[in-house]
């Protein structure tokens, strides 16, 4: 059988993650270089900006992809266990996700998963796993989430790389020089010894991210979410192959 609503919010997020890829793009292209002067010491400083508006626009998008991929999950829990186990449908009923399997079995066995359909507590431990150590995108999915209910997913630039910088030494002899940026929200500062003066400013690209200290997780924007989902989408499809085993 097919889990029409879960499919139907991947669809959607995959309609944000495209979206993303667009506007990652026009941020790369918004980036704007310029030379100053450093007010002690007389040297050359070379600058990069970025729209910053555009980071709490992609903040935006982002939580309403993590957000239909999560929803996805749940929709396929409920449908299966409307099913199965029907006793453990609430109206908060949930994908049961948790930091490590054992937790996942508790929180099933107050559900009476455990009794009513061993095959379904078997398949989502062993074969699910919906943990951290486990499926490598539910984890993360559902701790995105959650941030994302109490705050904006914030994105920074991760590893900028400033390539096709160029200067000359006092003599006039050309040195290539390029620079790779920490994790962190512009502007970017590079300080050139005296000396040297720049002739070519070079082109910034960067790796979009967002961060959740709390859990540790990180994406890459859009790539890790085209991988999650992809990995949720196959959660779905195994949800749909045992259902179907079941009769369904």
């Amino acid at each position: 059988m097919y889990l029409l609503h879960a499919r139907s919010k991947i669809e959607r997020a995959n309609v944000h993650i495209a979206d993303l890829e667009g506007r990652v793009t026009t941020l790369e292209r918004s980036d704007a270089a310029a030379i100053e002067i450093h007010p002690e010491h007389g040297t050359e400083v070379l600058t990069y900006t970025l729209d910053e508006s555009a980071f709490e626009a992609i903040a935006l998008v982002v939580g309403d992809a993590v957000h239909n991929l999560r929803c996805a999950l749940d929709y396929t829990w409920l449908e299966t266990i409307t099913r199965l186990v029907p006793s453990a449908v609430k109206d908060k009923a949930k994908f049961p996700i948790n930091k490590t399997i054992k937790e996942v079995q508790g929180e099933m066995r107050k559900g009476m998963v455990h009794t009513v359909c061993p095959d379904l507590f078997n398949f989502v431990v062993n074969e699910i796993q919906p943990c951290e150590t486990g499926n490598n995108a539910i984890w993360p999915i559902h701790c995105f989430a959650n941030r994302d209910k109490h705050r904006l997913l914030i994105p920074v630039l991760a590893q900028g790389h400033i390539n096709g910088i160029e200067v000359q030494d006092k003599a006039g002899e050309p040195q290539p020089a390029s620079a790779i940026s920490e994790f962190q929200r512009p502007r970017y500062c590079i300080d050139f010894v005296k000396g040297l003066h720049v002739t070519e400013k070079g082109k910034l690209t960067a790796v979009v991210a967002v961060q959740d200290g709390k859990f540790g997780c990180s994406m890459d924007i859009p790539q890790s979410l085209v991988c999650y989902s992809g990995a949720i989408i196959g959660v779905v499809e195994a949800f749909e192959s045992f259902l179907e085993l079941k009769g369904f």
